[in-house]
C-alpha cells in the first residue's frame, strides 16, 4: 500500500489505499500526523481492512442494511410509494440483487462494471436496484449510484406499433374458443377477447365487470378504473359495442353477483390465470402472421418485446381513431387524459389514411362551377 509524498507543511501527508472494490488508490485522509507516531501506516491499515469487506470510508451501512431501511421508510402511507403492492414488487426484485452483493457497501460496494453486467442479465430488477440507490444518495447514504444511466435499450413507443385489424381480432377470438372449447369454456375466453377488444378495458378492469353492470338496452356498461383519478378509482360509464354484447348473451349462464368473467373453476382470473390462458392464444396467433407482422405488434426492448393482453385495448382506442375519433373520445372510453390517449393509445392505420381524407375533404356541402370561374376569369 503505497502512501504519498510529503506535500507542503512536515506531516501534512495524503494517505492513499487501493480499493479492490474501485479498482484503484483511494484518497483516505491528510492530515496523519494527528495520529501520532506511526499514524499514517495505521490509517492506511484500518481503511484496507474496510475496503476489503467492501466497506468505505463514507460510511460502513451495507447494502442490506440499507434495503431493510429503504423497504421500511421509503413506502407506504406519506411517500412517494404508499401502495402496498408496491412495497411488496420492490421487494421481490430485490431478493436476487441481496443475495449476491448484500454484504458489500451501499456507498462504493459495487463496481460500475459489475452493477452494468448485473443490470444486463436483470434488467427489470435493476430499475428497482436503481430507484433504492437514487434515494440513498438523497438521505447521504451513498454519493453515486453504479446503476445510473444503463444505457438501456429503449422501450419501444406504444404510439408506433400497428394495432390489431378487425380480423386480426376476430381470429384470435375464434382462436380462444377453439383452444379452451366452442361448447363450454372457450366461449367466456371469446366474450372477454372480444369485450377488451371493443370496450378498451384493462385487464384489471375487463375481469371485475359484473352482470349488474350491463346495460343492453342502451349499450353501455359501468367501468371501475384501475388508475386513480382525483385520489379515488372511478367509475365510467362507457359505450358497450354490439359486438361485445352478443359475446357476452353468447356465453353460459352469467353469474347473478360477482364478476362474470371466471376461470374454468370459477374462480376470479388474476395474472397467472389470465397467462395460463392467454399465452396458448398467443402462440397460435404467432403462427398465422408473418415475422413482419409480428415485429410490428410486440411492445417493449428487442431483449424482453411481448404480445399481451394490453394488445386488444390499443385495438379499441385505435378503432376508435380510425372512425374520425380524437384524443377526447379515446380517453373517455379507456380512463386515460387526453394526452396519455394521444402519446400511448392513439395509433394509424397508414393504409386508411387516402380513404378517410377522401372522405374528410369532400364532405364539405361546397359546390364549384368550374364554368362561372372560368367565366370570371375572362372578364
Amino acid at each position: 500500500m503505497a502512501i504519498g509524498k510529503p506535500r507542503g507543511k512536515e506531516g501534512m501527508r495524503p494517505v492513499y489505499v487501493y480499493n479492490p472494490t474501485l479498482g484503484k488508490k483511494v484518497y483516505v485522509g491528510s492530515r496523519a500526523k494527528l495520529r501520532g507516531e506511526g499514524g499514517a501506516e495505521e490509517l492506511e491499515r484500518e481503511k484496507a481492512a474496510e475496503f476489503a469487506a467492501g466497506r468505505t470510508p463514507a460510511g460502513g451501512m451495507t447494502i442490506k442494511t440499507w434495503a431493510a431501511e429503504w423497504l421500511t421508510e421509503h413506502h407506504g402511507r406519506g411517500t412517494p410509494r404508499p401502495e402496498r403492492g408496491t412495497k411488496a414488487t420492490n421487494e421481490a426484485n430485490l431478493r436476487a440483487f441481496l443475495k449476491e452483493f448484500g454484504d458489500l457497501a451501499i456507498d462504493g460496494g459495487i463496481r460500475r462494471r459489475s452493477a452494468l453486467a448485473w443490470a444486463k442479465k436483470h434488467p427489470h430488477n435493476a430499475r428497482t436496484v436503481s430507484a433504492m440507490y437514487n434515494d440513498a444518495i438523497d438521505v447521504e447514504q451513498a454519493v453515486a449510484n453504479p446503476f445510473a444511466n444503463r444505457k438501456q435499450k429503449k422501450r419501444r413507443e406504444r404510439k408506433h406499433i400497428k394495432p390489431l385489424t378487425t380480423e386480426e381480432v376476430d381470429r384470435i377470438a375464434a382462436i380462444g374458443l377453439r383452444t379452451w372449447g366452442a361448447d363450454g369454456y372457450g366461449r367466456v375466453v371469446f366474450a372477454w377477447i372480444v369485450f377488451a377488444a371493443w370496450v378498451g378495458t384493462r385487464p384489471g378492469e375487463t375481469f371485475t365487470i359484473e352482470k349488474k353492470n350491463l346495460d343492453f338496452t342502451d349499450g353501455l356498461v359501468k367501468v371501475k378504473r384501475i388508475k386513480k383519478r382525483g385520489g379515488v378509482y372511478p367509475v365510467d360509464t362507457v359505450v358497450l359495442p354490439d359486438v361485445a354484447a352478443a359475446a357476452i348473451k353468447a356465453m353460459p349462464a352469467l353469474p347473478a353477483t360477482g364478476p362474470i368473467f371466471l376461470t374454468v373453476t370459477g374462480a376470479l382470473i388474476a395474472k397467472g390465470s389470465l397467462r395460463y390462458y392467454w399465452d396458448p392464444i398467443r402462440a397460435a396467433f404467432r403462427e398465422t402472421v408473418t415475422d413482419e407482422r409480428w415485429e410490428e405488434l410486440l411492445d417493449g426492448t428487442e431483449d424482453g418485446r411481448t404480445f399481451d393482453v394490453y394488445v386488444l385495448r390499443h385495438r379499441a382506442a385505435s378503432h376508435i381513431v380510425a372512425q374520425g375519433g380524437n384524443e377526447y373520445d379515446v380517453a373517455a372510453q379507456l380512463g386515460n387524459s387526453p394526452q396519455v390517449a394521444r402519446e400511448t393509445y392513439i395509433h394509424d392505420f397508414e393504409d386508411e389514411r387516402l380513404a378517410r381524407n377522401t372522405k374528410f375533404l369532400n364532405n364539405t356541402g361546397a359546390v364549384v362551377d368550374l364554368a362561372e370561374v372560368r367565366d370570371r376569369k375572362g372578364a
